[in-house]
């Protein structure tokens, strides 16, 4: 069911507690084994095996970070308003201490634009906001940095924003996709999930530009449809397995930013409020030496 999710429809959601369930037949094998069940024991691990194997095949293929060079870094922000528990001001503040380069914020409330404008505008001069259709909420993206080439496209009613952007130093300009989808389980075909995600890839006309794509997808990144979208948009997952990934064993991670060879991601964690609640992520990416020598 973890495994050949692609074909669950209704019942995808289990794919989403994968990393539990390998867990849970690893500590199968081993009461199993206390109690003699040697049959029951071999069938558990090799449960746990088969899983962990598929799971790997998700993961960022370098299991340590990259070290930094020389040369201007990008430090993307992300945050879904609606999982925020704790105090809303006190968690726009610390995603503000952040000093990210482009701060993401999706599920924002119409009256909460106010507020975020007075929280960000000092150091976020640039800054899009586009509504979802027929709604009162929206997803904001502020920059540090001028947008180029900024565009806005809709599915199913909700924005999705594409831009450039330039670092500081660099001449190189760097393609952002912002978006936000709804969970293949709520359509029992799954046909909308995998549209959006095929029109997102869509945008990446140019495989030899630096690309990052970060939002809530509201899956875990082992889904078939999102191993699928990295492939076709060739891009590599900001996380190196699990954690950091959720704030609790029982959770599992929807919020993703993946990124083109053309980069290197040199840091990845989560964001916290003061009460050690999880709020958001925080990647940083600079440009791949690989790419920066085939330039000159």
């Amino acid at each position: 069911m973890v495994i050949f999710n692609a074909q669950l429809n209704i019942l995808k959601w289990i794919t989403n507690y994968g990393v539990q369930i390998m867990l849970g037949m690893l500590i199968l094998g081993f009461l199993f084994f206390i109690f003699g069940q040697e049959r029951l024991m071999f069938s558990s691990l090799i449960c746990c095996a088969f899983l962990c194997l598929f799971l790997q095949r998700s993961a960022n293929k370098h299991l340590v970070l990259p070290n930094p060079s020389i040369g201007s870094a990008i430090k993307i922000a992300h945050a879904n308003l609606t999982n925020i528990t704790g105090n809303l001001d006190m968690a726009l503040e610390e995603i503000s201490k952040t000093d990210a380069d482009i701060i993401s914020l999706q599920e924002v409330n119409f009256s909460l634009n106010e507020r975020i404008q007075d929280i960000f505008s000092q150091d976020y001069p640039y800054m899009t906001r586009p509504m979802k259709e027929n709604d009162f909420w929206s997803v904001a993206v502020m920059s540090k940095s001028a947008f180029q080439g900024l565009d806005t496209f809709y599915y199913d009613g909700i924005p999705n924003i594409h831009a450039k952007i330039t670092l500081d130093n660099e001449n190189r300009p760097i393609h952002i996709i912002s978006a936000y989808l709804l969970p293949p389980f709520t359509d029992p075909l799954g046909n909308s999930f995998q549209e959006h995600l095929d029109i997102i890839a869509s945008k990446r006309r140019s495989l030899t530009d630096p690309y990052l794509v970060f939002g809530d997808f509201n899956v875990a990144g082992w889904y078939d449809e999102i191993l699928d979208f990295r492939e076709q948009a060739q891009l590599m997952d900001s996380r190196r397995g699990y954690m950091p990934a959720v704030n609790n064993l029982f959770g599992y991670p929807v919020d993703h930013i993946f990124y083109s060879d053309q980069l290197k991601c040199i840091g990845f964690e989560i964001i916290k409020d003061q009460d050690s609640q999880e709020i958001g992520i925080l990647g940083t990416y600079q440009f791949d030496e690989e790419f920066l020598s085939g330039l000159y």
